[in-house]
């Protein structure tokens, strides 16, 4: 009787063992699961906030480029009615502040230029240097858990968008480029929308599609746009490609 019941205890006392172990394993279990999905969550709470920083910063991006594009002279320490540092060609690496920290929803950005400056050794397609800008702009989004969410986007800006191929001269507005035209030449564009009204009197060929160093057309991924109103006159002869004219 006694061997029996010591025996039951035995059997007892090994499942009792089994079952602490189970729940032992469950708790490990779903204690590591917890800390899991805590880590996932913070992980994927930073690449949110990463992803609104970068938006941010595209933001501040896309506010130069526009101001770029309006003013017709980025070496004179003013661009758009913004004034900036003019470009110190003994030193050609600094960045200058063209936009100081703005706020944008929950975060801000930060937008710096720098003037690509023509190497003293640099003797043809020197144009690359002074007719582009460096950008870069800095989306800032601060986090309560002094987790700052820091995205830096660049872009070399092209500053003229019109070419005459045939007079290798550059210009910013279709009809300056129209009026500086002779008769028979051929002006290209690059990926731009251009706003504003177009007379042409003349005998010329204009294409769009260009990429920025007009050395050939790809309208799949160049896309030139004319918004506004352009007239030919009844005695020109006007070729046309690659204009999207709205």
């Amino acid at each position: 009787m006694g061997r029996k019941i010591k025996s039951d205890l035995n059997k007892k006392g090994v499942i009792l063992l089994g079952v602490v172990l189970v729940i032992t394993a469950v708790s490990i279990y779903l204690g590591g699961y917890a800390l899991w999905a805590i880590y996932d969550q913070r992980n994927l709470m930073r690449e949110q906030k990463a992803d609104k920083a970068e938006n941010i910063a595209l933001a501040g991006l896309e506010r130069a480029k526009a101001n770029l594009f309006l003013d017709d002279n980025w070496i004179d320490g003013n661009i758009n009615d913004t004034s900036v540092t003019p470009p110190d060609p003994s030193n050609p690496d600094n960045f200058y502040e063209l936009y100081p920290e703005t706020s944008l929803g929950e975060g801000s950005y930060k937008v710096e230029i720098d003037y690509l400056q023509r190497p003293k050794s640099c003797t043809s397609g020197c144009e690359f240097y002074s007719q582009r800008i460096l950008v870069r702009s800095t989306g800032y989004l601060p986090d309560e858990a002094s987790y700052e969410a820091k995205k830096v986007l660049e872009e070399i800006v092209s500053w003229y968008k019109i070419k005459n191929l045939t007079q290798d001269k550059f210009y910013s507005m279709l009809q300056l480029a129209v009026d500086g035209a002779n008769s028979g030449d051929k002006l290209g564009i690059t990926e731009v929308e251009l706003i504003e009204d177009i007379i042409i009197d003349k005998n010329l060929e204009i294409k769009g599609c260009y990429d920025v160093d007009f050395n050939f057309r790809n309208c799949m991924d160049y896309r030139t746009r004319i918004s506004g109103n352009v007239t030919i006159s009844s005695s020109a002869q006007v070729t046309m490609g690659g204009l999207i004219i709205e």
